[in-house]
């Protein structure tokens, strides 16, 4: 990754799915925080969609991580990724979230103190993260 950023490759290209690299990086799964923060230092646009709408944020958080996702979480938030941007089905990153298998606090929380917007949630989704401890006010 390093090579090719300091080849000046272009980290912003689209692809006929319309993702970006930094989209097709947090998708994968690794969630290496690192090689993030090198797309990001290099001006990746947090802001790009893809074809259904959504950002990277959108992305990362459909993926399980484990450990490092809230890590990647901040990482984007700090990068000023848009954390009640809407996808296609009128979604938010803290829908993604809040309907994980096991909802991740962490990253809930962090959501939430980036004023990601909890009235957008299903009282359903709004139910199971308050069973978990989740302060939504």
């Amino acid at each position: 990754m390093q090579l090719l950023l300091a080849a000046k490759s272009c980290v912003n290209v689209v692809d006929g799915e319309k993702k970006t690299p930094l989209m097709h990086f947090v998708q994968g799964g690794k969630g290496e925080a690192e090689v993030l923060q090198l797309l990001l230092e290099a001006n990746s646009d947090t802001a790009a969609v893809d074809g259904e709408k959504r950002t990277s944020l959108h992305q990362l958080l459909d993926q399980r991580h484990g450990p490092k996702q809230q890590e990647c979480v901040q990482l984007l938030q700090t990068s000023k990724s848009d954390v009640n941007a809407l996808d296609s089905k009128f979604l938010t990153p803290l829908h993604y979230a809040a309907a994980a298998v096991v909802p991740e606090a962490g990253v809930v929380q962090l959501l939430l103190e980036a004023k990601g917007d909890a009235t957008f949630l299903s009282a359903k989704l709004q139910t199971r993260l308050e069973e978990q401890g989740v302060d939504l006010t």
